[in-house]
């Protein structure tokens, strides 16, 4: 677990920044940051990875915060893919 604990606390950190970061800029701007595709990908897979290992290993934490990176991943696309809705 030890040498898990570093990157999941890393992306644990870039995905509440990222998340907050989205919702003000769409919010304040009106518009989606360049980044929510890119990060969609890191995340979603990172969060699988997470997931898988803490369901194996039985370490629920672990397989929370892949969840919520899952969850993360799935916000920024949604918010990408309204962004690209013609009005």
């Amino acid at each position: 677990m030890s040498g898990i604990e570093i990157p999941i606390i890393i992306f644990n950190i870039v995905a509440h920044i990222a998340l907050v970061l989205t919702i003000y800029l769409t919010w304040i701007k009106g518009f989606t940051p360049r980044f929510a595709p890119y990060l969609f990908w890191v995340f979603n897979i990172s969060g699988m990875l997470f997931v898988a290992m803490g369901f194996k290993e039985q370490i629920m934490p672990l397989a929370r915060t892949g969840g919520f990176l899952i969850f993360v991943s799935y916000f920024l696309l949604a918010n990408f893919m309204f962004d690209q809705i013609d009005k």
